[in-house]
């Protein structure tokens, strides 16, 4: 009786299995795209910009969303780190200004759009509308949501959203129907996104899929136009222009940094404080330079040499060892620098060196040395009461929305110490209980005892003998 009822339990869950896979295997429910996917990261990026670019009227301010990966990245990674290393920076005010110019394609605001479309909820995000609501590093943040299928592109649903241009009138900056989707797509400041989507088959049927992008800074703020009407990047200040978009990454710099280069000197460009010469909008570009046999040039190792000047210099008295050079470090970790510019040049012979590399990097706006690099405090004294410090950076590794259900399964320091503790202490019962048994083998064999109300314990084959016992009385007396 107890197989057949395992056989049909078993039977049961194999039904169970197959039926929860039949509309994957059907292709009724497509698989949903994860947010680390590229492939889906750029889409939204790519029909952000392409629609960001074709306003009417013309926009003369309008950001570029830039894709996760910067040009700046082979150059800025190693330095990001050496400079969170130097002794006294205030490192999180120090990179403030580098973290808005670099990728705008947002980790955090993709987690958190993902976390808001698990929930199934065709609303928006209430924490949102709330200052420091929902991220530690942004105060306000904007969101678009979109249901359909899931299998509906990141184009169509973007598109979805900018096609409510035709109720908004620009001039008036009025709208007759719905165009918060649209003002947002098209908000001139917002040059970060983060987007998601999850399947919600109880709110549009089993293939139904809840799209949402968070966007900074937020838009639609209310008496404001959504862009500067004007011809195209006329408003883009020191930043380029590429397709109608003001952009951020600045290849001027590295421009002049190739072209210096390709002269194979050793001394400072004589350009870089000239108007309009080695850059079109700053004045007073900061230079750093290395040079060295080709085949031992590595850009982290150039880098790393310029931090090397960090022994030589002292912060307290704001000067530099007789006879040494620091300008390299204090350009390296000038607090107010965000835009930089790298080039390396081959050259026949320089230096004494034959086949060496000459690698520059520029830098607006420059350092100077009429004050110090860089406000002086504790590291990770203005990172949030809930965040981690890592490598001396504020880290958000193990945040997520409080109200995120269920939760994702991570594991930070303290959970994984009590997992260590509960595992040790199983092994140890394990072990104890090994122990007892080898040294005690019949302990588990003894005789069970039975509680009488009269006689206190007695086991069954005292009860037993007692039974016998007044058997054989009665006997007697018959």
């Amino acid at each position: 009786m107890a197989v057949k009822k395992k056989l049909n339990f078993l039977w049961t869950l194999a039904l169970y299995l197959v039926a929860s896979r039949l509309p994957n295997i059907f292709g009724k429910v497509p698989q949903v795209p994860s947010i680390t996917d590229p492939k889906f990261k750029n889409a939204f990026v790519d029909i952000h910009n392409k629609l960001r670019s074709k306003v009417q009227p013309p926009a003369s301010d309008m950001n570029q969303v830039k894709k996760e990966e910067s040009p700046l990245s082979p150059f800025i990674t190693l330095p990001r780190k050496l400079i969170a290393l130097t002794s006294g920076a205030t490192v999180h005010g120090m990179w403030k200004s580098w973290s808005i110019w670099i990728g705008a394609w947002d980790k955090s605001l993709a987690k958190l759009a993902k976390s808001w479309t698990r929930e199934c909820k065709f609303s928006h995000n209430p924490c949102t509308s709330k200052r420091f609501g929902c991220l530690q590093d942004f105060d306000y943040i904007g969101e678009n949501i979109y249901l359909g299928a899931l299998k509906t592109q990141p184009e169509d649903v973007v598109l979805n959203w900018y096609n409510e241009t035709k109720d908004f009138n620009f001039d008036q900056n009025t709208c007759s129907n719905t165009c918060g989707h649209y003002t947002q797509v098209v908000w001139a400041k917002t040059f970060k996104i983060g987007c998601a989507v999850s399947n919600c088959p109880h709110l549009w049927g089993a293939s139904a899929g809840l799209f949402a992008c968070n966007y900074v800074p937020a838009g639609n703020m209310i008496g404001y136009r959504p862009y500067m009407k004007g011809d195209p990047c006329s408003m883009c200040g020191e930043k380029k222009c590429e397709n109608n978009l003001c952009r951020t990454w600045d290849v001027a710099l590295s421009r002049t940094a190739r072209a210096w280069g390709k002269k194979c000197m050793l001394h400072r460009n004589t350009h870089l404080d000239k108007v309009h010469e080695a850059h079109p909008v700053f004045t007073g570009i900061g230079e750093n330079m290395w040079f060295g046999p080709e085949e031992d040039f590595t850009a982290s190792n150039a880098i790393r040499s310029w931090h090397e000047e960090r022994k030589s210099y002292s912060y307290l008295n704001d000067t530099c060892i007789e006879e040494e050079d620091c300008s390299h470090y204090i350009q390296l970790v000038w607090d107010s620098s965000y835009k930089v510019g790298c080039a390396v040049t081959q050259c026949a012979r320089l230096g004494g060196i034959t086949y060496a590399a000459l690698f520059i990097c520029n830098y607006a706006p420059g350092g100077t040395l009429t004050r110090r690099p860089y406000q002086a405090g504790q590291f990770c004294t203005r990172c949030g009461p809930e965040d981690k410090c890592t490598d001396f950076l504020c880290n958000y590794q193990f945040w997520y929305p409080p109200w995120e259900k269920p939760r994702p399964l991570v594991c930070n320091p303290q959970c994984l110490f009590v997992l260590f503790l509960r595992m040790a202490s199983l092994l140890l019962c394990i072990i104890i209980v090994l122990i007892v048994q080898t040294r005690f083998p019949f302990i588990s064999m003894e005789s069970p005892m039975v509680l009488s109300t009269d006689e206190g314990l007695k086991t069954e084959e005292e009860l037993v003998l007692e039974e016998v016992e007044e058997e054989m009385l009665e006997e007697d007396e018959l």
